[in-house]
């Protein structure tokens, strides 16, 4: 499967376990002004990705949460209400890829092995680590 179906199939799934719209309206813009901080959003992407711990596909889900929910804050300095289904992929996919990035040369560090399901999507996408 190449990987952009890859991809879209863990967005699809990470995006149903989202509400399917959000009010940005309770929000603050952060001290730098480069972004609105939205209150309660990076607790629900937590709570979202807390799920997955312990999962083979932990690694995947908790970082794809967490594109999820940078892309949202991103959009909250230009909308007071999102619907998650009208979110573009290729910009999370950006987020994505970065923060796997990261994570792969943390596991590095440590020693750790990296998980088979990452191994296949990064062997497969090379734009990522």
């Amino acid at each position: 499967m190449a990987n952009a179906q890859v991809f879209s199939g863990w967005l699809s799934q990470a995006l149903s376990e989202w509400p399917q719209s959000l009010d940005l309206k309770i929000c603050y813009m952060q001290s730098d002004g480069q972004r609105y901080v939205v209150e309660g959003l990076g607790q629900l992407a937590d709570d979202i990705g807390d799920t997955f711990i312990g999962r083979e596909d932990e690694l995947i889900f908790r970082n794809l949460h967490w594109a999820i929910n940078v892309a949202i804050h991103g959009l909250a300095k230009y909308t007071t209400r999102i619907c998650l289904a009208d979110l573009r992929g290729e910009p999370v996919q950006d987020i994505f890829n970065a923060k796997l990035r990261s994570c792969i040369d943390d596991l590095k560090k440590e020693g750790e092995e990296i998980p088979a399901l990452l191994c296949e999507y990064i062997i497969n996408n090379t734009s990522a680590p």
